[in-house]
């Protein structure tokens, strides 16, 4: 075998180092949208750790588990559907960008767009959603303000297509994983009553997960890791040169 022949086998086998791990680097973002969110989560935040009043506004009062609400959520937005009457009972508690008001027959304003903060850096987070009427729910990964990923997906809502009336929410999960975010903005767009024609661009929000307990078979290469990669092969190519 010629030296060229060896040297040009070592470029191509650097080069092919090189674009192997830029090319890993480029498939490990990934948006989430299935039924049960990330694979063993960090932490999962329930929303019966700390029980709150029925319609209780919602900002900083999770800080302590990882998540703030920008400009507010509701706690148990409706107690008649899936949440306990009682909040001093901690099961199926959900937050909402909406409040029911049991005495009116009229949809309750919404919060659309509102912003879920971290209060530390994650790279994986996803949570269960649950749009009243079908529709289109959008999430917008930020980190420092900028966008780094969206999500937009179509929702079934919980909505009888005949009567009109709202069942239990059908939940599911949305989220990102294998970047790096401290927020995540949502906006909600539901359909129209099929029965009244009136919108209701509600979502109902649960279990939010962050983080992974194992992320090592996942982890990708810091940029120091791929220069010195690189560094490393061509130190071969030249010593491999030498040699001959």
């Amino acid at each position: 075998m010629t030296e060229l022949t060896v040297l040009k086998k070592a470029f191509l086998a650097t080069v092919s180092i090189s674009m192997a791990v830029v090319g890993m680097s480029d498939a490990k973002a990934a948006t989430i949208e299935n039924d049960s969110g990330l694979v063993n989560p960090e932490t999962l935040i329930t929303f019966d750790e700390i029980v709150l009043d029925p319609g209780s506004v919602l900002t900083d009062e999770y800080a302590s588990l990882g998540v703030e609400f920008e400009p507010n959520l509701f706690y148990n937005p409706d107690p008649n559907v899936l949440n306990p009457p009682d909040p001093s009972i901690p099961s199926n508690n959900t937050i909402g960008n909406f409040v029911i008001d049991v005495n009116s027959p009229a949809p309750p304003p919404t919060i659309s767009p509102f912003t879920i903060n971290l209060t530390e850096t994650q790279s994986d987070v996803a949570f269960a959603a649950a749009t009243a009427f079908p529709g289109q729910i959008e999430l917008t990964a930020l980190l420092g303000g900028v966008e780094v990923e969206s999500l937009s997906v179509l929702t079934p809502g919980s909505i009888d297509p005949n009567t009109g009336n709202l069942g239990d929410p059908a939940f599911n999960f949305y989220g990102f994983s294998d970047i790096q975010l401290d927020a995540i903005e949502v906006a909600v767009q539901g359909a129209p009553n099929p029965v009244t024609g009136a919108s209701f661009d509600a979502v109902q929000i649960d279990n939010i997960q962050l983080g992974v307990t194992d992320s090592t078979s996942n982890s990708i290469p810091e940029s120091s890791s791929i220069v010195s990669l690189l560094a490393i092969a061509t130190v071969a190519v030249v010593t491999l040169s030498k040699s001959r």
